[in-house]
């Protein structure tokens, strides 16, 4: 009996630290993004499709769980080999750079970047950007309304 409660609190201990929902749903959404298999994209296939799918993978967990370099490498096996941190972290960086000079990968991290404030906020269907708009133009309207 102490073997098996002992058993049950490991993998408790595990599953507390692992969010499999929103891994998954990243997972699945970057894949479906870039038109890859989500099991190649988290293979040691070195494709250029499929390495800029796996650093979206990795930069859209880390912008939305915020979870560490090391967090991130340990619930991303593939292939049964480990991913080490410095890899994940080269990962973000490259993709990173990649999105800020490559207009088509920009467009696919902002639509995944919309999936996840959908997330957070299921019932908002606007972005950071949009909302700012409103409100300058609630602002012109108050100070045109004040100056008349």
């Amino acid at each position: 009996m102490n073997l098996e409660n002992k058993s049950f609190k490991q993998i408790e201990a595990i599953l507390k630290n692992y969010d499999y929902d929103n891994f998954d749903a990243i997972c699945c959404f970057v894949s479906s993004i870039f038109g890859v298999n989500r099991a190649d994209m988290l293979s040691k296939n070195k494709n250029g499709e499929l390495t800029d799918a796996r650093y979206m993978f990795w930069y859209a967990l880390n912008y939305m769980t915020h979870k560490t370099y090391g967090d991130i490498a340990k619930c991303c096996v593939i292939d049964g080999g480990n991913v080490q941190p410095c890899t994940v972290s080269a990962g973000i960086t490259a993709i990173r750079e990649k999105i800020d000079k490559n207009p088509y990968l920009c467009g696919k991290w902002l639509m995944i970047k919309k999936m996840i404030h959908l997330k957070e906020k299921p019932n908002d269907y606007t972005t950071s950007s949009d909302r700012a708009k409103r409100v300058k133009s609630l602002a012109e309207n108050i100070i045109k309304e004040v100056s008349d």
